[in-house]
């Protein structure tokens, strides 16, 4: 997911490929057991794995190992900004990431 050839689709390409598999590859269609904002969410993941810290990495790893959510395993700097609720009359964007089509 961090190669090149991963990194240089587009992010509308790659929430394409999870949403909707690859055929005779392996790679299942997510699009009937997530909702659309998790697989963005795993789109801004993909796009941020080739600049994350080894420390990053290896936490990564163990909530996969654990089977837990990866929101959790999350630096400290990221759940501060998660936990942090929306002012009256405000709205925080869902997705941080440019759309291409």
């Amino acid at each position: 997911m961090s190669q090149p050839d991963t990194q240089q689709l587009s992010d509308g390409e790659v929430y394409y490929i999870i949403s909707n598999g690859i055929r005779l590859t392996g790679m299942p269609a997510w699009r009937f057991e997530d909702k659309p904002e998790a697989i963005w969410d795993l789109v801004s993941l993909i796009r941020r794995l080739p600049k994350l810290s080894p420390d990053e990495l290896q936490r990564l790893q163990k909530a996969r190992e654990a089977g837990g959510e990866l929101s959790e395993q999350a630096p400290e700097s990221e759940k501060k900004e998660t936990a942090e609720p929306a002012k009256e009359g405000e709205t925080k964007p869902k997705h941080t990431h440019v759309h291409k089509h």
